[in-house]
C-alpha cells in the first residue's frame, strides 16, 4: 500500500462519525503451524468472537527461522475477533499476509517510530476489514506529519500484490470533553488540509504487479489526487477500483498515458456509477490495454463518445452490462473491436455486447453483432 492510502485514510477519518466499543481484552486465540513450499511455512490463525490476537506475537514467532524458509501469515476473524494491526505489517520472515473479517486495534501505533521490521513482505490482502482508530491517535499523527516515517508512510515498498477490499475505519463515541472538542477544531482547520495537500515525498513500488481498491465505500478526488502526484508504479499491469461508487472517470485516471504507470495494461472500473466513458488521449500510442467498464450506468454512445472509444487500435473499452441505448455509433463501436483491434478481448466484447431499443410497444434487448441490427438501427428500417 502507498502513501495515498495513508494520507486519504487520515482525510477520511478526520470527517468520520461512527463510533465502537471497547471490549475486554480476550484470551490469545490457536494458530496452526503448517509446511508449504519447500522450507516455507503458512501459519494460519483463526481468531474466534472475544479473541484477541496481538500481531507482535506474530513478530516474535517468526523472528528466528533459521532454514532459509519464509513465513505465509493468515488470519481469519470470526465476528467479534479482535487484531492489534500496526500498519504496515511488516514482520522478519513474512513474506505473505492475509487478513480478513477482523476488527483491528493499533492500526496508527507505529506511525512516528523508526521500522525495527525488515521490508519483506510481497503478498498482502486485506478484506473485510475494519480499523478502530482512537482520536488521540490521528490527532498526534496529523500535528506530526513532517516526522511520519517514509516506511510508514508508504507502507510495503517492496510488495509484488497489494489488495484493500472493504476496508473500512471507525471512531469511539464523541466524549465531548473540552479536550476532545479543542482537537477536532485543529484536525478541521485549514492549515490541517493544506499540510496534507502539500506533502512532498513520493513512494516509488518498483515491483507492485498488482494493485485493488475495491469495496462499498467511496474514493474521494483527494484520494486520487495523491496517487497521481505521491505514487510512481513502474511495473504495475493490473490497477482495480470497483465497486467504489465512482460517477465518472476520476480525472486522474482518464488519460490512459498515465506517467505514473507507463506498464498498465488492465485497468477495472467496473461496478461503479460512471456514465460516460470520458476518457482523454496525450497524443501518443501507449501498450496494449483493457480497460473494464462493466455493470456501470453507460447509456448512450454518441459521436464524441465514439472519437474517443476508437481513438487507438491497442485499447479495448469494455462496455458490456451496461443499460445501452441502441445507436449507430455503438454498432460502428462494435464493428471497430471486430476489425480493426486484433485482441481475444475485443472480439469477446463485440460478441456479448447488447443494446435496448423500442420496437412498437416492446423494449427490445438484441446483441449488436445479430444479424439485421446495423441496417435496422442505422437506417431506421423496420
Amino acid at each position: 500500500m502507498r502513501k495515498v492510502t495513508v494520507l486519504t485514510t487520515l482525510w477520511a477519518l478526520i470527517m468520520y462519525e461512527g463510533a465502537f466499543s471497547h471490549p475486554a481484552r480476550p484470551l490469545l486465540p490457536e494458530c496452526v503451524e503448517r509446511g508449504s513450499k519447500g522450507n516455507d511455512v503458512d501459519l494460519i490463525c483463526n481468531i474466534a468472537n472475544n479473541q484477541y490476537l496481538d500481531y507482535d506475537n506474530i513478530r516474535l514467532f517468526t523472528q528466528n527461522l533459521n532454514n532459509g524458509g519464509k513465513f505465509n501469515v493468515t488470519i481469519t476473524c470470526q465476528t467479534g475477533g479482535l487484531v492489534r494491526m500496526p500498519w504496515p505489517f511488516n514482520a522478519k520472515n513474512v513474506v505473505s499476509i492475509q487478513i480478513s473479517g477482523c476488527e483491528t486495534v493499533g492500526y496508527m501505533s507505529e506511525a512516528l517510530l523508526d521500522s525495527q521490521f525488515p521490508k519483506e513482505l510481497k503478498y498482502v490482502s486485506v478484506v473485510d476489514v475494519t480499523h478502530r482508530i482512537m482520536l488521540k491517535e490521528l490527532y498526534d499523527i496529523m500535528i506530526n506529519l513532517e516526522r511520519l516515517t517514509a516506511d510508514y508512510e508508504c507502507g510495503q515498498i517492496q510488495a509484488f500484490v497489494q489488495i484493500y477490499k472493504n476496508v473500512q475505519y471507525s471512531f469511539p463515541p464523541p466524549s465531548n470533553s473540552l479536550e476532545e472538542i479543542a482537537m477536532l477544531e485543529q484536525l478541521m482547520g485549514t492549515d490541517i488540509i493544506q499540510s496534507l495537500l502539500s506533502r512532498a515525498r513520493v513512494c516509488t513500488f518498483p515491483n507492485l504487479n498488482y494493485l485493488e481498491e475495491s469495496g462499498k465505500t467511496s474514493l474521494s478526488s483527494f484520494h486520487f489526487k495523491i496517487i497521481e502526484s505521491n505514487a510512481l508504479y513502474p511495473e504495475l499491469k493490473s490497477l482495480k477500483f470497483t465497486n467504489n461508487s465512482l460517477h465518472k472517470v476520476p480525472e486522474e485516471l482518464r488519460n490512459l498515458n498515465i506517467h505514473f504507470m507507463p506498464k498498465l495494461s488492465y485497468l477495472d472500473l467496473s461496478d461503479n456509477d460512471i456514465t460516460k466513458p470520458d476518457f482523454t488521449f496525450s497524443g501518443r500510442d501507449r501498450l496494449p490495454l483493457l480497460v473494464n467498464l462493466q455493470r456501470n450506468k453507460i447509456q448512450v454512445i454518441d459521436s464524441a463518445s465514439l472519437n474517443l472509444l476508437t481513438a487507438y487500435l491497442n485499447i479495448v473499452f469494455d462496455i458490456r452490462a451496461n443499460p445501452l441505448r441502441c445507436s449507430c455509433e455503438l454498432i460502428k463501436y462494435g464493428e471497430h473491436l471486430l476489425n480493426r483491434v486484433a485482441s481475444k478481448a475485443a472480439k469477446d466484447v463485440y460478441q456479448e455486447l447488447r443494446c435496448s431499443f423500442q420496437n412498437g410497444l416492446v423494449e427490445e434487448q438484441r446483441l449488436i453483432s445479430d444479424r439485421g441490427i446495423k441496417e435496422r438501427i442505422c437506417n431506421g428500417l423496420p
